[in-house]
This record gives structure tokens, C-alpha cells and sequence, in this order.
């Protein structure tokens, strides 16, 4: 391991812009679990945009060299590797109540230790009044993509979970939909 000193040419954050003193042009920086983040919501993009699959490429062959090189150095990632492509299936899916998404999301979330916050909640009700269906991946001890798609005027939503076999997520999850299921038909007969 080498250390060198680095001019810093942007805020520190989670991304930030820093020139090597060997090089003419400045480079970005991006924190691993960060660029994680970046490279799974790719990849589920290349699934359904042909041409993302070459910009989900570069990335995952970045994120690449940058396990492999956090290994070699004897350092663990900060993020949970996701399973390699074509490893998911679907886990459970359901209906529920607009008003209970985010609920549902920061319970699944907590499932796999994922910190489900303001900025996640954000990103879905932006995306999801843009676009009719968004998969919004949730990158704990395990790697799920949530599938939310808006129905029936706005009151409710079908949320489709997949992610890497697990049974006992599996049956979480599901007990989760037969919940806020239930809850929600016993709110409309009160």
C-alpha cells in the first residue's frame, strides 16, 4: 500500500473530486458502498434499457477492481456483495395501501439491516409518480429489489420482492404483506 498526498477539488462526501499528483486531470472519487448502490440500480436498469447493459458493465468491472484491491489489502467491503446476476427470485409479493409503503419498505429493509431513510423514501415517491413501476434495490445482509408499481387511482400499490433465495426472508416478508393486508381491510370495515 502506497500513500500519497491528494489535492481535494470537491466537498468531502460519499463522491468527491481528487487529483493524483501523477495525474493531469482529476478523477472521482466515490465511497464503495456508495458505488455499490450505483452499480446494482445499473444492472436492474440493463434488464429492462438494452443500452445500460455497457454503462452496468463498466461499473461492475470498476466495483470489481475495487473488492478485488480492498481484499488484496485485507480489508473488508463496506457494502454486502450483490449475488451474481440471474441468482434472484422472487420472494413474495402483494397489494397494499399507498399510505403503508414506506412502512413496508423500512420493515423489509429492517429484515436485511438496511437503514431504510428520508433519502430512500425520497427517491421513491420522486420516481414512482415519474415512471409507472420502479425496482429500487435495498443493499443489507442480503441484496432485495423492490418492485413498486402504482394502482387503482393512486390508493394502492403492488410491491414485488426478489432478491437471493432465503426462506426465512421469505416467510418475513410474506407475513409482512398478510399484515398490512389485513390491517388495511380492517380499516376500510371500521
Amino acid at each position: 500500500m502506497e500513500r500519497v498526498e491528494v489535492e481535494l477539488l470537491a466537498p468531502r462526501g460519499n463522491v468527491t473530486v481528487i487529483r493524483l499528483p501523477w495525474r493531469r486531470f482529476p478523477g472521482v472519487f466515490i465511497q464503495g458502498d456508495s458505488f455499490s448502490i450505483l452499480e446494482v440500480a445499473a444492472r436492474a436498469a440493463a434488464r429492462t434499457v438494452p443500452e445500460v447493459r455497457e454503462l452496468a458493465d463498466d461499473l461492475s468491472n470498476i466495483l470489481a477492481l475495487y473488492a478485488r484491491t480492498l481484499t488484496e489489502h485485507g480489508m473488508s467491503l463496506p457494502y454486502t456483495a450483490a449475488p451474481a446476476e440471474g441468482s434472484t427470485e422472487l420472494l413474495a409479493s402483494g397489494r397494499i395501501l399507498s399510505q403503508d409503503l414506506r412502512l413496508f419498505l423500512e420493515l423489509a429493509s429492517s429484515y436485511i439491516d438496511y437503514d431504510f431513510d428520508n433519502s430512500d423514501w425520497t427517491a421513491v415517491t420522486t420516481a414512482i409518480q415519474q415512471t409507472p413501476a420502479l425496482d429500487y434495490p435495498l443493499i443489507g445482509s442480503a441484496s432485495l429489489t423492490a418492485r413498486v408499481r402504482q394502482e387503482d387511482g393512486r390508493a394502492n400499490v403492488s410491491v414485488v420482492i426478489t432478491g437471493t433465495p432465503n426462506e426465512a426472508l421469505r416467510i418475513r416478508l410474506d407475513t409482512l404483506f398478510d399484515v398490512l393486508t389485513h390491517e388495511s381491510r380492517r380499516d376500510r370495515d371500521q
